[in-house]
């Protein structure tokens, strides 16, 4: 089984052009699909809405493997990484302003609704690391995973009441030891219940030497995962010519880039993971919608047999 992002080539908020991305995910074969629409800003879904694409959904006969949430920030350029956005930023789950960020939990609620109304029991959500102003100031660190414990403490018991689990997201331009302190400290404080790990490959390939070790080392949490390739660019050389996401983040289809299939499907054999495997690439402009389809539907299936094969063996 097979799962394919919605928002492969352009997040339409018009209902003909949603449905036609469904039907196109259906025809190509996937079974699942991974709702990433609105996964940035602060768009909240209908309760109408959640119904429509439950509808849509029920018509092509594909299933909803995870949910993209999103984090409240809508912002562009390098500073969102590294440095903090301003504490007066609306509906953001780690906010200093208290108001904001029970806004910010809010949000994430809407997220957990869709995924319970669409029958799919994880949300990916970011996390957004201001590396720079932990190094600058530990005191800063320690308030600000003091408001995400916070926040997820509050949203604990919504999310198992309705079979919902949130995953954190590897993210791309984060140094790998503030990724390691951030996920060892949110892990060890909350149930594997409650709290998962989203592999993302592509973000793994560019910010960590070993593209395998996140994966290794909270094996035991990963309950989705985003796959794509790149090249491995290093952050910090993407960011001499000013663009991380374009110039590395390239979301190409598995086997286009460098990363390790066959050792993260050893990993994948170990884990609680179950499929569908989620690709999330992304068709450039121009491309052929269907034969881009039906390449990544390959592409998935070529992951998807060897994994079966590492599963079969001895972990």
């Amino acid at each position: 089984m097979l799962a394919f992002s919605s928002d492969f080539y352009k997040e339409s908020k018009n209902t003909d052009c949603l449905k036609t991305t469904l039907a196109q995910i259906a025809d190509a074969g996937f079974t699942h699909v991974h709702w990433a629409h609105e996964w940035s800003g602060d768009y909240t879904y209908s309760l109408y809405e959640m119904l429509q694409i439950k509808g849509w959904l029920k018509e092509t006969g594909l299933g909803v493997k995870g949910i993209h949430a999103t984090d409240g920030v809508n912002l562009s350029g390098k500073e969102k990484y590294r440095r903090v956005w301003t504490a007066q930023q609306t509906r953001v789950y780690t906010s200093e302003n208290e108001l904001n960020r029970l806004a910010g939990a809010e949000l994430i609620k809407n997220r957990v609704d869709m995924a319970h109304e669409l029958a799919t029991h994880e949300i990916v959500l970011h996390m957004q690391i201001p590396y720079k102003d932990f190094e600058e100031n530990p005191a800063f660190r320690d308030r600000y995973y003091a408001r995400a414990c916070k926040t997820f403490a509050e949203l604990e018991a919504y999310c198992k009441a309705r079979a919902v689990r949130i995953c954190l997201e590897n993210l791309n331009g984060t140094p790998e030891e503030h990724l390691v302190h951030q996920f060892d400290l949110l892990f060890s404080r909350f149930d594997k219940d409650f709290l998962g790990f989203c592999f993302d490959t592509g973000h793994a390939n560019i910010t960590c030497p070993d593209c395998l070790s996140l994966a290794r080392r909270y094996r035991d949490r990963i309950y989705c995962v985003h796959l794509c390739d790149n090249h491995g660019l290093s952050s910090d050389a993407c960011w001499q010519d000013g663009s991380l996401m374009t110039v590395c983040d390239e979301h190409l289809l598995p086997y286009e880039g460098t990363f390790d299939w066959d050792g993260f499907a050893g990993i994948l054999a170990g884990s609680p993971y179950k499929p569908p495997y989620v690709l999330e690439t992304q068709l450039r402009s121009g491309g052929d919608t269907e034969a881009y389809l039906a390449k990544a539907f390959a592409a998935g299936a070529r992951f998807e047999k060897i994994a079966a094969g590492k599963a079969q063996l001895p972990v």
